[in-house]
């Protein structure tokens, strides 16, 4: 095969240029990928696919996922669940790309890795907005592929929850927190700042208010943040308000309340401060109150201090030496900060451990190290003050005459995971140097437990263990160990990258939930390689048949099946058995049994070497392909000696029809003179030989010489006949000249069978009208004698036969001989008769006289129907003056018995019937007789009355009895009073051809002025009337005038249409004719026109180089309603047709329209071609066409051999090769 040739070409190539790059060498199995996918694609088309499930797409897992907005990632894979006969892609997008991403955004799979799963990863996008956990979708796009079976596959879509990391809040960032009623003082004012904690969804006001307006007041009022500034601080300014009050320090409160944007009042802020009072006479005045800062660290700036000094004495007089002033200090957060001294004592003088009131004393704010990230916190230093001794200056308001120092602890703590690099990144399948250790500890104390979940983004190269890792405020940053363990497999699939997957952590920490640690990257150490193990065989094999056997298994599990052929060097000494072996992922290490099986021939040629070539290249594992064919080498024992062989001996037939048979001949050793061996046949009336004589030499002994034996045809049914082939031996080597060959029995088929056939034998008609039907004889093989056909007919009531007998000879027994039958007439209504002509054969030829009489079925068709005709059935008149009307009785076919008809008036009053009854016979049926029917007078002016003679039949003829008979109309004109006469009423045709009718109009009785009648056509385009009114005077009342009525043409399909000429009243200033009404006139319009379709002939051929031709459709009548006709090619590989459709309107009807019929071009040197132009049955709303078939147009493609290309795949091997 070429494609083979192909691949061990390339494999060979790759083996010797990569012979110096590591197997394992990442670049190596990289180009061996490409390579193998290129050399699975050249040779595709070639391969038979194993079979499989349905197409599918497998996506793995569907819902559950989970990113964050830390950044967080989740992963699932997409395989396909069959091999494609081409590429397979799939597009991947993000529903919501605000909540996460996907990559990559779209996945192929060739035929060559359709069954590995690829990897799809899925990233959190962040963004500022507290929105909660946001739901979305990984959307999975139609497969796109020419692969039927897989264009437009969709597979699942993946839900994705998105972890939210923001939380709606007023950030607040304080300056300072002391104000002072001193006009102009730099502290007078204090300031902080406001942002918001996550993105709005619209603009947030924020209201600024101060719960004590006399001490101090705000500036702005109000904050706006909107979506785009929500993170920039806004600087609140507070304004001390001045007073002459000796009210002390007073504390007070700026409230912030949101609203708008998602924020509610439930996420109002306060910050508190102090006013400094400066209208107090005994004062504490301390040093940097304000913008004190301690860290958490320790070494510099852990501490900060203040100083307290007093700014007046505590007066004369008695007792003032006793009088002291204590200020207790305390944290107001101490495991953030302390202060030490915990109080300190000013008195009027120093001495006897006291502090003199204008001493400067220093106060320690030291910060508390932790390890919590619990971030930069404002606190308060809180003061006490207490006083001793009567009319101290200190007592009054002493709450108030010392605010609380503010100041911030900054923190030293960063909230985050300290993950270790792994000493070795790689595990192994094999177990050895695995497993793999890491350590995973926090950066800083949680407030709450912490829960990292742990996974392997790839399980089937390496697990890890523990799955989820807690930890602990107790335990925080002791490390604990992530153990990675390679996972085994089997397949070749070299060293394989994975990721421990650290997932977002969980925590009631809202600082450490959802933060994501880093990932730690191994790789798995593959310890598989793609190749074959072949067993040794077992023996040699012989020409007895004697067999051989080897087993072959993978040494490593494939991804596919891989297909191993097998083959036999030489296949005239052994074969292989099975002829290929198929391995599957399943069992590619159970050893599979090859047998070889020694083939026998005649030669004396010793043992033969052969190999046996185990070949993978055909697999669709892309390693096993690549590889390089083995062999085993095997030996087959001769079994010959000198003679002659003749193969086969037994079992050739030839046919009458030419058929042939062969057989060989050939020496079995080397011979030391010419061998001539003569052939004959003993019947050559049955078989002939050729060639008759073969000649062996010592240069071609060894060679088959072939003989052909040909079948003789005859036409006798003689059959089967046995026959031998003859050999003569002649040669002057000793070895030979003494050897016999028994004779080659033949059987020579016969072609021939001994019957009569006749055509047609069925559907034949002959008619009572005389009509005659003709059948060909003629006989299927010829006759050793004359051969006689006597014919007959079953019921010569009904038809003839003739001639009445035929003979067939020797010679003339291929000439079709014609029978005529012919149709016999009778005049009874007996339907359609069923009859038939035999044949019966007499022969001295004994095939022939055994024959069993044949026969041909024939119909006679009736042409009799019972019935009576009427002449005429209507328009009679008769009249009150004894006018008589006639008409005429006649049977329309011969009875079987009597027939009666009896007839009476359905009004004795106004018209009589003679005879009462009629009797047809079965002699007279066929002779008119005539009733009359005469008017009877009455004094009565009653105007003109219809009435009606009615028949009833009876009969034991039961064609006849009870037969319904139309009644006769008869109108009695009255001879009193005004009145009109037209005759006929009814009756009258028209034609569509223009054909007219007449009828009379006349007055009753003489007018006292003119009278005049209108006339008109119910239906103008069935018939028209002319003249349109009549005028009759009193003087040519009596006059019959003349109304002609003539037929209007259309071209639709219409059938025969009744319409009517309708008089109008009279009009007349004669009160007696004035408004009266005169019958009208019924008509019928015959018909003529036939709905139908004319197709054109094609005016020629088309041919493969784009030769059209043509042909013309148009309807035959003019339809009702559109009429579509589909039209299609039966073959598109040889022509197509435009247009593909025809529709024909009530205005376009009748104007032919043109289809074209196209060749198409093929690469076969297939001749010219014959196909169909397919014209579907019409569809219409109109009846008449509606399923009415539409004839076929024939078409021949002429073909155009020089398109015929070369598709030698040794036209690629130098580019491959290149």
């Amino acid at each position: 095969m070429a494609s083979q040739q192909i691949l061990r070409h390339s494999t060979e190539q790759r083996n010797r240029n990569n012979s110096g790059i590591s197997r394992t060498s990442h670049w190596y199995r990289k180009l061996r990928l490409a390579l193998s996918c290129l050399l699975i694609m050249l040779a595709y088309s070639q391969v038979v696919p194993a079979a499989h499930a349905a197409p599918g797409i497998t996506v793995t897992p569907t819902s559950g996922l989970q990113t964050s907005e830390t950044g967080g990632i989740a992963h699932f894979t997409v395989v396909l669940n069959q091999r494609p006969t081409a590429n397979v892609t799939i597009g991947l997008s993000s529903s919501d790309t605000t909540e996460g991403t996907v990559s990559p955004t779209s996945l192929t799979f060739t035929p060559a890795n359709w069954s590995v799963p690829q990897i799809v990863t899925v990233t959190g996008v962040d963004d500022n907005l507290d929105d909660n956990a946001i739901a979305y979708t990984i959307v999975t796009a139609p497969a796109v592929s020419a692969d039927p079976g897989y264009n437009d596959l969709n597979a699942a879509d993946v839900s994705v929850t998105n972890s939210d990391n923001d939380t709606a809040g007023l950030i607040v960032s304080q300056i300072s927190r002391h104000t002072t009623e001193l006009t102009g003082q730099a502290n007078r004012q204090a300031t902080f700042t406001v942002r918001l904690s996550s993105q709005p969804t619209g603009n947030v006001i924020v209201a600024v208010a101060s719960s004590d307006t006399s001490e101090a007041t705000v500036s702005p009022t109000s904050l706006t943040f909107t979506t785009a500034n929500w993170a920039t601080p806004q600087t609140v300014t507070v304004t001390g308000a001045t007073d002459t009050s000796n009210d002390g320090h007073v504390a007070y409160n700026v409230t912030l309340t949101p609203s708008g944007g998602g924020y509610t009042a439930g996420l109002a802020k306060t910050v508190q401060l102090y006013t400094l009072d400066d209208d107090l006479s005994a004062r504490v005045n301390i040093s940097n109150p304000s913008n004190l800062t301690v860290t958490e660290a320790v070494g510099a700036g852990r501490t900060a201090t203040f100083t307290v000094v007093l700014n007046s004495n505590f007066g004369t007089g008695g007792g003032a030496a006793n009088r002291t002033l204590t200020l207790s200090f305390s944290s107001s957060k101490a495991s953030r900060a302390t202060v030490s001294p915990a109080s300190i004592t000013f008195a009027n003088s120093a001495g006897n451990g006291r502090v003199a009131w204008n001493s400067t004393q220093t106060v320690t704010i030291t910060g508390v190290d932790n390890s919590i990230d619990d971030g930069d916190e404002p606190l308060f230093i809180n003061i006490t003050a207490t006083t001793a001794g009567t009319g101290n200056p200190y007592d009054n308001n002493t709450s108030h005459r010392v605010p609380p120092i503010p100041f911030t602890v900054i923190d030293n703590d960063t909230a985050g995971f300290t993950v270790s690099t792994p000493a070795n990144t790689t595990t192994t399948e094999a177990g050895n140097g695995s497993p793999r250790t890491f350590t995973i500890a926090l950066n800083s104390q949680p407030t709450a437990n912490v829960s990292i979940p742990l996974s392997s983004s790839d399980p089937t190269e390496g697990t890890v263990s523990p799955s989820t890792l807690t930890f602990t405020t107790a335990n925080w940053n002791t490390p604990q160990t992530v153990t990675v363990t390679g996972v085994n497999d089997d397949v070749d699939d070299g060293d394989i990258a994975y990721t421990i997957v650290t997932g977002p952590a969980s925590s009631s920490d809202t600082v450490y939930n959802l933060l994501n640690p880093a990932d730690r990257t191994f790789t798995n150490i593959d310890d598989d390689t793609a190749g074959l193990s072949i067993s040794p065989i077992s023996g040699n094999t012989t020409e007895a048949g004697g067999t051989a056997t080897f087993t072959v298994k993978l040494n490593s599990q494939p991804i596919d099946d891989v297909v191993v052929d097998l083959s036999s060097s030489d296949t005239t000494e052994g074969t292989v058995s099975p002829s290929s072996l198929t391995f599957t992922p399943a069992n590619w290490n159970t050893a599979q049994t090859v047998t070889v099986t020694g083939v026998d021939d005649a030669q004396v040629d010793g043992d033969i070497d052969y190999t046996i070539t185990v070949d993978p290249s055909n697999s669709y594992d892309v390693l096993y392909a690549a590889l390089s064919a083995n062999t085993v080498n095997v030996t087959n024992i001769d079994d010959d000696s000198i003679g002659i062989v003749v193969s086969p001996t037994s079992g050739l037939v030839t046919t009458e029809a030419g058929g042939t048979a062969t057989f060989d001949v050939v020496l079995n050793g080397p011979l030391t003179a010419d061998v001539i061996i003569t052939l004959s046949s003993s019947d050559t009336t049955e078989g002939t030989v050729s060639p008759s004589s073969l000649t062996f030499t010592p240069g071609n002994w060894n060679t088959p010489q072939t003989v052909t034996i040909t079948g003789v045809d005859d036409d006798v049914d003689d059959g089967d006949i046995a026959y031998a082939i003859s050999f003569n031996i002649t040669s002057s080597d000793p070895e030979y000249s003494t050897i016999s060959l028994s004779d080659l029995n033949v059987t020579n088929i016969d072609d021939d069978t001994a019957g009569v056939t006749i055509a047609p034998n069925s559907g034949l008609q002959t008619t009572e009208a005389g009509d005659t039907a003709t059948f060909d004889v003629v006989l299927t093989s010829e006759p050793t004698d004359d051969v006689t056909i006597d014919l007959s007919s079953s019921d010569t009531t009904e038809g003839t036969v003739s001639p009445s007998s035929l003979t067939f000879t020797p010679a003339n027994w291929n000439t079709p001989q014609t029978v005529t039958i012919t149709g016999v007439d009778d005049a009874i209504d007996d339907d359609d008769v069923d009859y038939q002509i035999t044949l019966t054969v007499s022969s001295a030829d004994s095939i022939y006289d055994a024959l069993a009489p044949s026969v041909a079925n024939v119909t006679n068709i009736d042409d009799d129907t019972a019935g009576v005709t009427i002449t005429p059935n209507s328009g009679l008149v008769t009249s009150e003056a004894g006018d008589t009307a006639t008409f005429d009785v006649v049977l329309t076919s011969e009875p079987t018995d009597d027939v009666t008809i009896n007839l009476s008036s359905s009004n004795t009053n106004e018209g009589t019937v003679d005879p009462a009854s009629l009797v047809f016979t079965p002699a007279n049926w066929n002779v008119a007789q005539t009733v009359t029917v005469t008017g009877v007078d009455d004094a009565i002016d009653d105007d003109d009355i219809a009435y009606t003679i009615n028949s009833t039949v009876s009969s034991n003829d039961a064609k006849y009895n009870n037969l319904s008979i139309d009644a006769v109309e008869v109108t009695n004109i009255d001879n009193d009073g005004p009145g009109f006469t037209i005759t006929p009423l009814n009756g009258l045709t028209t034609t569509e051809a223009g054909g007219t009718a007449t009828f009379t109009v006349v007055l009753n009785m003489q007018p006292t002025d003119d009278v005049t009648i209108d006339l008109s056509s119910s239906d103008t385009t069935e018939g028209t009337v002319s003249p349109s009114s009549l005028t009759f005077t009193p003087a040519n009342w009596n006059i019959p005038q003349t109304v002609t009525i003539t037929g209007v043409d259309d071209n639709v399909d219409d059938d025969d249409v009744s319409y009517t000429i309708e008089i109008a009243a009279a009009q007349s200033n004669d009160p007696a004719y004035d408004g009266l009404d005169p019958a009208d006139v019924s008509v019928t319009n015959i018909d003529d026109d036939t709905a139908g379709v004319t197709v054109s002939a094609i005016s020629g051929s088309t041919s493969e180089k784009g030769g059209t031709a043509t042909f013309t459709v148009k309807l035959n009548s003019q339809p009702t309603a559109n009429v579509t006709i589909n039209l299609s090619s039966s073959d598109t590989t040889e022509g197509t047709v435009s247009p593909s459709s025809l529709t024909f309107t009530p205005a376009n009807w009748n104007i032919p329209q043109t289809v074209t019929v196209t060749g198409v071009k093929d690469d076969i040197a297939d001749g010219n071609v014959t196909y169909t132009i397919i014209t579907s049955a019409a569809i219409s709303a109109d009846p008449k066409y509606n399923g009415m078939a539409v004839p076929d147009v024939t078409v021949i493609n002429i073909d155009d051999p020089s398109s015929v290309k070369d598709t030698n795949w040794q036209v690629f091997l130098p580019f491959i090769r290149r």
